[in-house]
Parts: structure tokens; sequence; C-alpha cells
């Protein structure tokens, strides 16, 4: 039974965290797919407020549930979890503006505005978008990846991007296409997690990732045929695809830069005791 106690607490977590999402984002998803300046204010406030209560539920069950301490959560903001965060930021910008620039380029899309959307749903459409990173990041690679490392952390890191993607299937995002991606992308950011020991850089490049392409998805009137039940979708497909394998020969660089500075230290440490002597 002691065994089978970290899967359990963290299924029940994502069952909790289902729940949550049913009883906030239910309604509010009609307004999401069809946006415009008629639409209650309060939808998309709602919206933030679910991923406010992501992170909570994720700060609750480890301080008071588990009764272990926040830092469990892996908090920490070290010289690896920087890089990692400013350089997947830079990388998902230049391969967003590189499928974007290309899919302009051959005719598929066009870009014009949706009329529906006007500044003020855009910003609170920026406001939604930011916040699903925290949300998801304390939820899945903060609580849910640290319980399954019980079983090892490859285990870990597969089946808590296993439970990210089947989070999705309830909400219209069941395609085979798109729950690949979606396991793609929890798996890079559960791998993000372990090496970095922090889960900011995940928060950061998943907060990056979803403004900017949630603005583009859902502001542009010609992007949805690019949308993964499409005919097209398989462009999109690739595009995460190369997305998640750029994000991982990000972090092989930066293991390497890690490996070398910390070589460099202890042998100039070495140095500086041999010259004391």
């Amino acid at each position: 039974m002691k065994q089978s106690l970290p899967f359990l607490r963290s299924l029940g977590a994502v069952v909790l965290n289902l729940i949550i999402t049913l009883a906030f984002a239910a309604p509010l998803r009609s307004y999401m797919q069809n946006p415009g300046p008629d639409s209650p204010w309060f939808y998309w406030v709602g919206a933030c407020l679910l991923y406010v209560v992501f992170v909570l539920q994720a700060v609750w069950m480890t301080r008071w549930v588990d009764k272990r301490p926040l830092s469990d959560l892996r908090l920490g903001f070290g010289r690896p979890a920087r890089l990692a965060a400013w350089w997947g930021s830079g990388l998902t910008l230049a391969l967003l503006l590189l499928y974007v620039g290309l899919t302009q380029v051959a005719g598929v899309t066009g870009w014009s505005w949706n009329a529906g959307v006007d500044s003020g749903t855009a910003v609170l459409m920026s406001l939604v978008f930011l916040m699903v990173g925290p949300g998801e990041e304390f939820i899945f690679r903060g609580y849910v990846l640290r319980k399954l490392e019980a079983y090892g952390p490859a285990a870990a890191a597969i089946v808590s991007s296993l439970l990210f993607a089947a989070i999705h299937a309830p909400f219209g995002r069941s395609s085979p296409l798109e729950l690949t991606a979606l396991f793609l992308h929890g798996y890079f950011f559960a791998v993000l997690a372990q090496r970095t020991n922090s889960i900011w850089p995940g928060v950061i490049i998943h907060s990056v990732y979803d403004v900017l392409t949630g603005l583009i998805w859902t502001g542009s009137a010609t992007y949805s045929v690019l949308a993964f039940d499409t005919p097209l979708g398989w462009t999109k497909m690739a595009y995460k695809s190369l997305m998640v394998l750029g994000y991982l020969a990000m972090l092989w660089v930066i293991d390497r830069k890690s490996k070398e500075k910390t070589y460099e230290s202890r042998t100039g440490g070495r140095q500086a005791a041999n010259a004391a002597r």
C-alpha cells in the first residue's frame, strides 16, 4: 500500500484538478472559442482565477495534505534554471515566428485580426494565457511529478505527461495529434523541472508560449485552418515536435555548460589550495 501511495496521491491531485476545471471552465469554453466584445468580462476573470486556484491546490496539497515544505515544489531559480528560462523563451519566439512566416509565405494563412476581439478583450485574453503556465506547472511539474518520482525520474516524467495530456481530453482537445503534442510538451516540461531542479523555467516558457500562440490563434480570423483536427493539422504537429526537440537540445547544452562550470570551479579551488601550501 505504501508503494502505491505516491501514485494514488498524484491521481487524486489530477482528479481534484479535473473537478475544479469542470466547475470553473465548462461555462467559459464557448466564450474562449468565440470571443467577442459583447461577451461578459467576468468569464475571463473567472478563467484567471481558475489558474490561481491550480497554484493554491499545489501549495495546499504539498504543505497541508503531505505536510512537506513548499521547497518540494522546486521553487529555486539557480543559474541553470535562469539559462533555460531565457533561452527557452527566445527559442519559443523564434520557432513561432518561423512557423507563422512559413504559413503566410506558402499562402496557407493571411493575417486579419478577428473583428470580434476588441482591445479590452485582447488584454483579458492575454492575462488568462499568462496564468495558464503557473497553474499547470505548479500542479503537474510541481506536485504530481514530484510525487511520482518515488518510482524513478524517467517513469515520473512519462506518467505525469500522460496525465497532463489526458486531463485536456474532456475539453475538446482529444484528437490523436493534439494529445500527442500535449504529451510531448508535458514530457519536456517534466525533464526541464528535473534537470534544473526548478519549476520556474517551465512557468516562464509555458506562459510565453501560451500568450503568443493564444493571441495569434484566437485573435486571427484565419489561423483556425491550422487546428489539429483539420487537414493541415500535421503542420502544427511538426512545428510542436521541432519545438520540443529544440528545447531538449537546449537542455543538453545547458547541462554541458553547468558541468564545465562545476569542473572549472573545482579545479580552480584545488589550484588555489595548492598555491596556499
